[in-house]
């Protein structure tokens, strides 16, 4: 009856793939898995791993690897490149070359295993993320970790950041990072209680296998934005005390000039999740 049920699912998708209609943007159209603007067999194959092998929200051992920093281990996940369209904003298809991104976002214990103590004096080292950074003090971050391992960490771009949210090239194309019930993956105004900032990777990861891209903490992304003069930074995300709107896996037109600050600013629910 278990094999019946799984050959009449495949059955399912295969039709579903086949009569899924080409919308031209590739990110939104849910049989697009390998997000090349078709549905094919490729993206069948892809379905049908993750129907048998349960591969969606776990890493493969080859996409996922470990650096240690005074015995506090980076947990990086590799994100195959693809395309990836955010037509809610600029309505273009960017390319995506491969790159990884932190399993979770960088979390106390890691800050102090670089930089020796929190950015705002506190004591207690544990798997809290790392809150009320500037985009200035992540650079600092990111620079005596580089020293420390030798190798090319970074902030993500805005576009990798929403491309590696939304799942790669394993989107299932939800609203949240995860899926289409903010309860199930991310922490915000409704279900936060009394705790502004909660433990990393304690609700459901996304596709990708990566913790808290909707909701907890919001996260400082590379690009500047705006005037040369005046430049301002992305961040993304949404925190455990916004609503579901701000902890969509990409911002909107209308919120977007929340969603970015100067280098200086400090924002009390703003981390940072490493790129690499």
């Amino acid at each position: 009856m278990k094999h019946h049920n799984i050959f009449k699912t495949l059955s399912v998708l295969f039709a579903a793939l086949l009569l899924c209609p080409l919308c031209g943007q590739a990110q939104t159209m849910r049989g697009d898995i390998n997000m090349d603007g078709t549905v094919g067999l490729d993206d069948l194959t892809a379905m049908i791993n993750a129907l048998v092998f349960d591969t969606y929200g776990e890493p493969r051992p080859e996409d996922r690897d470990t650096v240690t920093v005074n015995g506090v281990p980076f947990v990086m996940v590799r994100v195959h490149g693809g395309t990836y369209s955010r037509d809610a904003l600029d309505n273009c298809i960017h390319e995506v070359e491969t790159f990884s991104i932190g399993l979770t976002e960088v979390t106390k214990s890691q800050w102090v295993a670089v930089m020796d103590s929190l950015p705002n004096g506190g004591t207690v080292y544990n798997q809290y993320p790392v809150v009320g950074v500037t985009w200035n003090q992540c650079q600092a971050f990111i620079t005596r970790l580089n020293a420390l391992t030798g190798l090319n960490f970074r902030l993500p771009s805005l576009i990798e950041w929403e491309y590696a949210a939304t799942g790669g090239k394993l989107t299932r194309a939800y609203r949240y990072a995860g899926s289409d019930n903010l309860d199930e993956v991310g922490w915000y105004e409704e279900n936060s209680g009394s705790s502004a900032v909660h433990l990393v990777g304690q609700l459901k990861p996304n596709e990708l296998g990566l913790y808290d891209m909707s909701g907890n903490v919001s996260e400082w992304c590379h690009d500047e934005i705006g005037a040369m003069n005046e430049p301002r930074h992305g961040v993304r995300g949404g925190t455990s005390l916004n609503n579901e709107k701000a902890c969509r896996t990409m911002t909107w037109p209308e919120s977007f000039d929340s969603a970015v600050a100067a280098g200086d600013v400090v924002l009390p629910l703003c981390g940072l999740r490493l790129a690499l």
